[in-house]
């Protein structure tokens, strides 16, 4: 081989690995990630704390998550999550005082948060949140 050719060929390899680097890349990070139940697991206790509740739904496709009320319940926020069973997706997650989060249907969950103890209405503190707006 000439030097003419071996300059050629050391180009093209030049030129071809920055190509085949970005082509694993991103065949890597486009794979999906699968999570086991201990991941999901971890994730509710770094979110939540280690001491929760959980809460399926009717036909069990979602599951809510809410810190266990322990202590003066009047002075502090409990957090919850709602994560979707098929693939462990969080799909909402708030807090809420002096209060609660339940399910109200398959799709919906009401929270109640008080922001101190009130001799008011509590239904101008209430919300109901639709956690799957995809499907019917």
């Amino acid at each position: 081989m000439n030097t003419t050719n071996s300059m050629v060929a050391l180009s093209w390899i030049r030129k071809l690995i920055p190509v085949l680097f970005v082509g694993w890349f991103v065949s890597c990070a486009s794979q999906p990630k699968t999570t086991n139940s201990s991941s999901i697991e971890d994730v509710v206790v770094s979110k939540i704390g280690k001491s929760f509740l959980l809460t399926e739904n009717e036909n069990k496709t979602f599951v809510l998550y809410q810190q266990k009320p322990e202590g003066d319940h009047a002075a502090k926020n409990y957090k919850y999550l709602v994560i979707r069973k098929s693939d462990n997706v969080i799909m909402i997650s708030g807090s809420y005082q002096l209060g609660y989060v339940k399910w109200v249907s398959n799709k919906a969950i009401e929270v109640l948060s008080l922001p101190s103890v009130i001799e008011q209405d509590e239904a101008k503190f209430k919300k109901v949140i639709i956690v799957d707006r995809e499907s019917n």
